[in-house]
């Protein structure tokens, strides 16, 4: 039998974002290998994987409030298995001490998975938000070397869009284009109604590669003298990043927060659509959650998921830091509130070709090929 291990600096949960994709890599790896060793940022409870052993790798669990991106590969590095490792499956970065150990020592394949930004995108970005950058070890020539090696020591690169195949090729110095494999999604037994009242939703973190700003500008913006509605319309926020949100007092009717959102189907029920303003984001995995719930989306071309939605069909596909076309794109809805469920019916039939069933097994398919 084929032994193998998952290295993440996520957690693994089955709600949604990183832990989301580590939970359901594990599971294809469960399907056709025995998983000996899951490294992760989780601290996991006693006996959880059925005696599969789980570390936890996370700096702070170790008294390192300021730990380097390095931290978790020197931590791997030194405690892996002893036995032999035939399929090594690793998701985000960096790993690169962790990978030439695995490659040289047990000739181990590796499958490396990423969701990668544009940095020159991103940096571009915090510089004009905040005025800095802070993240040496994506702009030092020599830290970003490191930081990228493991992929060009894996056997295969995986990636969730057109455009982070493309641009990671380029910046890792890749002999390949990376396999396109796009996050998936559970696909809801009910599917709920809109609600009565139309209610744009925004779930996940408020980041500044995130598009936070231009969203808030352009929802605030719509409550201006000439705005096209006064009053009953909120702008619900979703995960504990909207707890981030500090707004003046008059501005807080027009929101509405639900930080802890155990089920994330208790959040999608309660929107119209989904707006996905990222500036830069490898894919964006509530995009494809809010179509699965038969939400039409207004997603940005930052947002590697954008290459997933039709415009026009399923939802809108906008241009980044536009905050007229997200007005214009909500006043639509509003004008023609039939569009949100024939939208939203064909959001659905878009979301069920991304089960995560179905991506699983788009997995499986490169670990046999490999081994």
């Amino acid at each position: 039998m084929v032994n193998s291990i998952l290295i993440t600096n996520s957690g693994l949960n089955k709600s949604s974002g990183g832990g989301l994709v580590s939970f359901n890599l594990m599971e294809a790896l469960r399907s056709c290998s025995t998983l000996k060793t899951i490294f992760s940022s989780q601290i996991f409870p006693e006996n959880m994987f059925n005696g599969v052993q789980a570390f936890s790798a996370l700096p702070q669990h170790y008294g390192y409030e300021q730990a380097t991106p390095f931290f978790m590969d020197s931590f791997i590095c030194n405690n892996l298995p002893d036995e032999p490792i035939d399929l090594a499956q690793t998701y985000a970065c960096p790993f690169p001490c962790t990978v030439e150990k695995l490659k040289y020592k047990y000739d181990t394949k590796v499958v490396a998975d990423l969701a990668p930004h544009n940095i020159a995108v991103s940096k571009e970005e915090h510089i004009k938000i905040q005025g800095a950058y802070p993240f040496p070890h994506l702009t030092n020539p020599n830290l970003l070397h490191m930081y990228l090696r493991h992929l060009r020591l894996a056997d295969k690169v995986v990636v969730h869009s057109n455009s982070s195949a493309e641009y990671i090729m380029k910046e890792a110095k890749l002999k390949e284009l990376p396999l396109v494999i796009p996050h998936g999604c559970y696909i809801p037994e009910k599917i709920e109604s809109l609600p009565s009242t139309m209610t744009p939703g925004n779930f996940g973190a408020l980041g500044i590669d995130k598009g936070s700003s231009y969203l808030f500008d352009a929802w605030l913006g719509l409550y201006h003298e000439g705005g096209p509605f006064k009053e009953n319309h909120q702008l619900m926020l979703g995960g504990t990043g909207s707890g981030q949100l500090a707004l003046k007092e008059e501005y807080q009717p027009l929101f509405s927060h639900i930080p802890h959102v155990p089920n994330v189907s208790d959040f999608y029920n309660k929107i119209s659509f989904l707006i996905h303003p990222s500036v830069v984001e490898g894919f964006g995995i509530t995009v494809l959650e809010a179509m699965a719930h038969a939400r039409p989306v207004i997603v940005a071309t930052g947002a590697g998921a954008s290459e997933l939605v039709t415009d026009g069909h399923d939802g809108f596909v906008i241009p980044i830091r536009d905050v007229k076309a997200i007005q214009d794109k909500i006043i639509y809805f509003y004008h023609n509130p039939g569009e949100l469920e024939r939208m939203g019916k064909n959001a659905f039939e878009t979301a069920k070709r991304y089960s995560w069933d179905i991506i699983k097994r788009e997995y499986v398919k490169v670990y046999e090929e490999l081994i």
